[in-house]
C-alpha cells in the first residue's frame, strides 16, 4: 500500500514538474490575445467582405464581386436624408441630455441644496427602464389623438382639438426621449469631474478680478473638457447606433436612421431576401464616423489638467438661497418626466385588456388578464429563461476576458500588450448594429451549431461591451500594489494560483461592478438581439417588440413590467453578492 502512494505521488511529481517550469505569462496573454482578435476583427473582415457582394450572396459564397453596393450607398439622394436625420438626431439628443447632466452635477456637487443624496439617487433612477420601453410610454403620453399629456393639454380653454398639440412621432420627439434617456449615465461621468475640482482655482480667477463668465470660460470648461468630451464621444457614438427609439417612434413617423436602415435592410418588411451587401457599406459609414470620432476625442484631450493632487482641499458649495427650492422643483420634474409617468403609464396600460386613457372609471376596469396571458404563453417562459441565461453568460465572459486583459495591460511589460489594449478598446468605437451584423455574417458564412442561439446573442454583446469591461479591470488593477503578486510568487504559487487567491479577490469589486453592468445592460438589448435570435433564442426585449409590432400592446406593457422587475432582481443579486465578498 506504501509502495503504490509512493508510485501516485511521484507521478503526480512528474505530471506537475513540467507546468511548475512553464512560463504561462505569455501562453496566457497569446490566448487572450486570440479571443479579443476574433471577437473584434474577423466579424469586422466578414463585414468588409459582404460589402462587394451582390444582394441574395453571403460574403464567401461562389459569386462575382461587385461595386454596387457602393455606387447605391454614396450616389442614392436617401442616403444624405439618412445622414442628415442621424446626425441631427445625434447632435439634439447630445445637446439636451448634457445640458441636464451639466446642471444636475453642478447642483448636486457644487451647490448648497438640500437632499443631494436622494437627488443623486433620482438622477440615475431611470437606467432601469429599457430604452424601447420609454419610447413605448411616450406614445402612450403624447400620441396626438389618444395621449395622456396630450387629452390633459386639451382641457385648456382654445386648444380643444381631436389631435395633438403636441406629437411623438416626429424628430423632435425623438430628440426628447433620447436625450433624457441619455442623462443618468452622462450625469455619472460629469458629477465626478466636478466633485474633483478644486475650488480654490474658480476662487483665485474672481480674486484676480474676472467675472463669472470669464471664469466659466477660462477655468471651469477647460478642467471639465476631458469629462465632457468623454461623454461627448461615448454617448455621440450611441446616439447615431441606438435602434430602440427609432424603431419605435421613427417607424410611425417615417423617420429613418442608419440603424433602422441596417434593421429593415436585413429584414425587409415585404419578406424579400436579406441585402447583406447594402447594410454592410451602410455599416461601414457608422464606423468610420465613430472611428473618427474617437481619434478627435485623443486629439482635443492630449492636453490635460491636474485638479487632485497631494494637497488637500473641502469644496465650497455656492449658496442658491431661494433659488435651491426651485432647483429641488427641477428635480422633482426630471424625475417624473423620465420614470414616474413611463412606468406609471406601462403599469397602467398592463393592467387593462385595451389601452385605456387613465380615469376614474377605468380604475373599475382593471384586470390581470395580460399578465395571465404572459403566464400562458410558452413562448414567454422561454424568453425569460433566456434573457437570465443571457444576462449571466454576457456578464461572465464579458468580464473574465476583460480581467485578463486589465491584468496584461497593467501588469505585463510585453509589446503585445499595447496591441492587446487597442484591440479591447476598438468595439468602443463600433456600433452595436454593426457589430450584430458582423457577428450575423461570420456564423451564416460557415457550417456551425451557434448561429440562432443564444450564444450567438451573447458572443456579440460580449464583443460591444469588452471596452467598458477592460477599462473598469484596468482601473481596478492600478489599485492593487504589484507587491501583492511578487510575494504569492516568491512563495511557490504559479500564474494560476497567484491569479485566482490573490488577484481575483481583490479585484473583486471591480469585477463584480463590471458584471453588474455587463449583465443588466445584456438583459435589456433589443439591437443585437433582434438582429439575432431566432425562435428559439428569443428573449424578453425581442418579445416585447413582437408583441407591439402585432398590436398587442396590453400584453406588450405587461412584459416591459415583467422585463424591469427582472433587471433590478439581476442588479439585486450582483449586489448582494459583492456584499457577502466584502464582509468575508
Amino acid at each position: 500500500m506504501v509502495g503504490r502512494e509512493a508510485v501516485l505521488a511521484l507521478r503526480d511529481i512528474a505530471w506537475r514538474a513540467p507546468f511548475k517550469r512553464v512560463n504561462w505569462g505569455p501562453v496566457v496573454l497569446a490566448l487572450t490575445s486570440a479571443v479579443v482578435l476574433y471577437l473584434v476583427l474577423v466579424p469586422l473582415v466578414v463585414a468588409l467582405v459582404a460589402t462587394f457582394r451582390e444582394h441574395g450572396y453571403l460574403p464567401f459564397e461562389p459569386g462575382p464581386l461587385t461595386f454596387r453596393n457602393y455606387a447605391y450607398v454614396f450616389l442614392d439622394a436617401t442616403t444624405w436624408t439618412l445622414m442628415v436625420n442621424t446626425g441631427l438626431f445625434a447632435a439634439g439628443s447630445l445637446v439636451l441630455g448634457m445640458a441636464f447632466a451639466i446642471l444636475f452635477g453642478w447642483l448636486v456637487e457644487r451647490s448648497d441644496m438640500p437632499l443631494r443624496n436622494l437627488t443623486f439617487a433620482l438622477v440615475i433612477a431611470p437606467m432601469i427602464i429599457p430604452g424601447m420601453m420609454v419610447a413605448i410610454a411616450w406614445i402612450f403620453l403624447l400620441d396626438p389623438r389618444i395621449g395622456l399629456i396630450n387629452l390633459m393639454l386639451r382641457w385648456i380653454p382654445g386648444w380643444e382639438t381631436d389631435r395633438g398639440p403636441l406629437d411623438i412621432y416626429t424628430l423632435g420627439g425623438m430628440i426628447f426621449v433620447e436625450g433624457f434617456r441619455m442623462v443618468p449615465t452622462m450625469f455619472l461621468m460629469i458629477s465626478a469631474a466636478f466633485r474633483n475640482m478644486d475650488p480654490s482655482l474658480e476662487e483665485a480667477s474672481r480674486v484676480a478680478g474676472k467675472s463669472g463668465l470669464a471664469t466659466v470660460s477660462r477655468i471651469t470648461l477647460p478642467l471639465m473638457r476631458p469629462a465632457m468630451l468623454a461623454a461627448l464621444l461615448y454617448f455621440f457614438i450611441r446616439a447615431i447606433e441606438v435602434f430602440e427609439v427609432p424603431g419605435v417612434l421613427g417607424l410611425n413617423a417615417g423617420i429613418h436612421v442608419f440603424s433602422t436602415r441596417i434593421y429593415w435592410s436585413v429584414h425587409p418588411a415585404a419578406g424579400g431576401l436579406p441585402d447583406y451587401g447594402l447594410a454592410s457599406t451602410f455599416s461601414l459609414i457608422l464606423v468610420a464616423v465613430s472611428a473618427f470620432s474617437v481619434w478627435l476625442y485623443y486629439r482635443l484631450t492630449r492636453k490635460t489638467y491636474v485638479t487632485v493632487t497631494g494637497k488637500g482641499f473641502r469644496p465650497q458649495r455656492v449658496r442658491l438661497g431661494r433659488m435651491k427650492y426651485l432647483a429641488g422643483l427641477l428635480f422633482l420634474a426630471y424625475f417624473a418626466v423620465t420614470l414616474v409617468l413611463p412606468f406609471f403609464v406601462l403599469l397602467w396600460t398592463s393592467l387593462h385588456k385595451f389601452y385605456l386613457p387613465p380615469s376614474w372609471e377605468g380604475l373599475r376596469s382593471m384586470t390581470l388578464a395580460s399578465y395571465g396571458e404572459l403566464l400562458k404563453d410558452p413562448g414567454v417562459i422561454l424568453a425569460a429563461f433566456n434573457t437570465i441565461l443571457l444576462a449571466l453568460l454576457t456578464g461572465t465572459m464579458t468580464m473574465l476576458i476583460a480581467l485578463f486583459v486589465g491584468w496584461f495591460v497593467v501588469r505585463s511589460r510585453y509589446r503585445l500588450t499595447r496591441a492587446l489594449d487597442l484591440f479591447a478598446f476598438l468595439p468602443h468605437a463600433l456600433p452595436t448594429v454593426v457589430i450584430a451584423l458582423a457577428v450575423m455574417l461570420l456564423y451564416l458564412s460557415f457550417p456551425n451549431p451557434i448561429y440562432g442561439t443564444i450564444v450567438a446573442i451573447s458572443i456579440a454583446l460580449t464583443t460591444s461591451y469588452i471596452a467598458y469591461g477592460s477599462r473598469v479591470m484596468i482601473a481596478g488593477f492600478h489599485q492593487i500594489h504589484p507587491e501583492l503578486e511578487e510575494a504569492s510568487r516568491v512563495s511557490g504559487a504559479n500564474f494560476f494560483r497567484t491569479f485566482w487567491r490573490v488577484l481575483l479577490p481583490l479585484s473583486a469589486p471591480a469585477f463584480i461592478n463590471g458584471w453588474i453592468w455587463v449583465a443588466v445592460h445584456a438583459g435589456r438589448e433589443l439591437t443585437a438581439a433582434l438582429m439575432l435570435f431566432s425562435p428559439s433564442s428569443v428573449v424578453v426585449s425581442t418579445k416585447v417588440w413582437a408583441l407591439w409590432e402585432q398590436g398587442r400592446v396590453s400584453v406588450a406593457s405587461a412584459l416591459g413590467v415583467v422585463l424591469m422587475m427582472m433587471l433590478i432582481l439581476i442588479s439585486w443579486a450582483g449586489r448582494s453578492a459583492m456584499t457577502r465578498m466584502r464582509a468575508f
